[in-house]
């Protein structure tokens, strides 16, 4: 997790310059706990350019995948 709302591996153009390899906890982003509720939700959509694009994903699967990664970390 970062302090600044930008990842510091985005290249221009917003490419992720180690997708291949990216590790769990951004395989898993945006879907964290902390970003569920509405209001963070939309607070991260201003500066995540993939929020609100590709398949929607079904609620019980975006809190499967939240309560597994908190699981991962220990959180």
């Amino acid at each position: 997790r970062m302090d600044s709302p930008a990842c510091p591996l985005l290249e221009e153009g917003n490419t992720c310059a180690i997708y291949s390899v990216r590790p769990k906890q951004c395989a898993t982003w945006p879907f964290w706990k902390e970003n569920l509720r509405r209001s963070a939700w939309e607070e991260i959509a201003k500066d995540c350019p993939g929020i609100g694009q590709g398949e929607l994903v079904p609620r019980a699967e975006v809190e499967r995948i939240a309560r597994e990664n908190e699981e991962w970390y220990g959180e």
